[in-house]
C-alpha cells in the first residue's frame, strides 16, 4: 500500500510541476526514415524527441527537455494539446529543413494501431498545422522532402478487410491526392525519398519497390538503406545468427552487424556478435551494451499485483564503443553510476539523435525505496564517456 501511495504522490507532484512550469525512443530500431528528411530541424544544439507521447525540444547545452506546447497550464495528456498523442515515439518523426512532420491522435477504428493526423511544426516560426486527418482508418507511415509529404492511409472496410492507399500531400498547394486506384491488401510503408524517387515496402509480399512522385514508373526490387542505418559513406546491415538462452531462461536473438561501403559495396564485419540490442551509430563510431553484464539493481513495484519484484539490468548499464569497422573496442561508460539501467527494449539511436560528441538515449531509472522507477533520457559523450541526466520539464 505504501508503494501505491508513493506512486500516486509522485504523479500528483508531476502534475503540479507541469502547471507552475512556463512551459521523448531511442530506441530506434532500423526504422523507415526518409533519406532526404533524416536531419533534425533547427540548429545543431537542438534536438526534437518524443517522451510519453508528447513532442519535446531538447537543448543540448543545458540537457533540458521542454514541451513544444506553449500553454503553461496544459497537462499534455489529451487531444486538446496539439503536441500530445504523437505516435510510435521517435521512430515517426520526420525532418526537412525547419519542418518537423509527425503523426498523432489514435484513430477511432477498433483495429487501429497507428495515427489519425499528419501534422507539421515549423521550428522557425512555431507554427503548427494539421495537414491531413483520416476520417476512418489511420496513417501508418510518412516521408517528406521540400515539395511533398508521402504517406500511407490504411483502413478496414465494412467487412473488416484491410487495405492501404499511397497518398501525397503537396506542401505548396496543400492538396492531398490518392496516388492510385489500387488498394493494397497488405500493409505497405514509405521507406525513403532519394533522387526524385519514393521508396516503398510491401510487407505482405516482402518486396521493395520505388516510384516517381506520381506513383508511376514502378521499379520492382529497387531499394535504398534506411537512413537510421546510414553513417556517412557506410550503411549497416544485421544478419541473424541464433538464439541465446539467458540466465533467467529468456531467449534472445543474436545478430552480426555488417558495414557496407555505399560506393564500392565492400562488406566488413563490424560486430561479430551482439544480442537483441540494435547498436547506436554516430560520429564514425558504434556504441552498444553487451548481454552477460546482467546485474541486480533493486526491486520495483508491480502495479498489477501491488508487490515488489526484483529488477535486473540485462546489460549491466555498461556501454562499449568501437570504430565503424569493429576495431579499437573499449568501455565507454556505466550509466549505473548516475542511477540508470539500460531498459529491456532500449531501441535504436542514429545520427538523427546525436550532435557533435553527444548522443541521446532512453534509459530506466533505478527504483527508489518504494519500488517506484521511471524512464528518462540521458546524454553520453562518445569521446569522454561522460553521462548526464536530461531534465524533463
Amino acid at each position: 500500500m505504501k508503494g501505491v501511495v508513493a506512486v500516486m504522490e509522485k504523479c500528483l507532484i508531476k502534475k503540479i510541476f507541469a502547471v507552475i512550469s512556463v512551459l521523448l525512443i531511442c530506441t530506434m530500431i532500423f526504422s523507415c526514415e526518409g533519406l532526404e528528411s533524416s536531419e533534425q530541424a533547427d540548429d545543431r544544439n537542438t534536438m526534437y524527441v518524443v517522451w510519453q507521447s508528447v513532442l519535446y525540444r531538447l537543448d543540448v547545452d543545458s540537457a533540458v527537455l521542454v514541451s513544444l506546447c506553449p500553454d503553461p497550464l496544459c497537462f499534455h495528456e489529451d487531444e486538446s494539446c496539439p503536441f500530445w498523442g504523437v505516435r510510435r515515439e521517435n521512430a515517426y518523426l520526420r525532418f526537412y529543413g525547419n519542418n518537423i512532420y509527425y503523426l498523432r491522435g489514435r484513430s477511432n477504428d477498433r483495429f487501429s494501431i497507428d495515427a489519425r493526423q499528419l501534422c507539421s511544426y515549423n521550428s522557425d516560426n512555431g507554427k503548427y498545422q494539421v495537414l491531413y486527418e483520416a476520417q476512418s482508418g489511420d496513417i501508418a507511415s510518412h516521408v517528406a522532402n521540400d515539395k511533398y509529404v508521402f504517406f500511407v492511409w490504411s483502413r478496414y472496410d465494412e467487412n473488416n478487410k484491410y487495405g492501404c492507399v499511397p497518398m501525397r500531400y503537396d506542401i505548396k498547394t496543400k492538396k492531398v491526392d490518392e496516388l492510385t486506384d489500387k488498394v493494397f491488401l497488405d500493409r505497405i510503408t514509405t521507406r525513403a525519398i532519394q533522387n526524385d524517387r519514393v521508396y516503398w515496402y510491401d510487407q505482405g509480399k516482402n518486396e521493395h519497390f520505388s516510384t516517381d512522385f506520381d506513383f508511376a514508373d514502378k521499379r520492382e526490387g529497387d531499394k535504398v538503406p534506411h537512413s537510421n542505418s546510414v553513417m556517412g559513406k557506410y550503411a549497416f546491415e544485421l544478419e541473424y545468427i541464433e538464439q541465446a538462452v539467458e540466465e533467467d531462461k529468456n531467449v534472445t536473438p543474436v545478430y552480426k552487424m555488417i558495414r557496407v561501403d555505399r560506393e564500392t559495396g565492400e562488406k566488413v564485419t563490424a560486430l561479430e556478435r551482439f544480442e537483441a540490442y540494435v547498436p547506436i551509430i554516430h560520429g564514425g563510431k558504434i556504441i552498444y551494451p553487451k548481454l552477460g553484464d546482467r546485474k541486480y539493481v533493486g526491486e520495483f513495484l508491480d502495479e498489477g499485483t501491488g508487490t515488489l519484484k526484483p529488477l535486473y539490468d540485462r546489460w549491466g548499464g555498461k556501454y562499449y564503443i568501437c570504430n565503424s569497422d569493429g576495431t579499437d573496442e573499449r568501455l565507454l561508460c556505466d550509466i549505473g553510476a548516475i542511477g540508470y539501467s539500460i531498459p529491456i527494449d532500449p531501441g535504436f539511436v542514429s545520427d538523427m539523435y546525436g550532435i557533435g560528441d553527444w548522443i541521446l538515449i532512453r534509459a530506466q531509472k533505478y527504483p527508489d525505496a518504494d519500488g517506484f522507477h521511471d524512464g528518462g533520457y540521458i546524454m553520453i559523450n562518445i569521446v569522454t564517456g561522460e553521462a548526464k541526466e536530461v531534465t524533463i520539464l
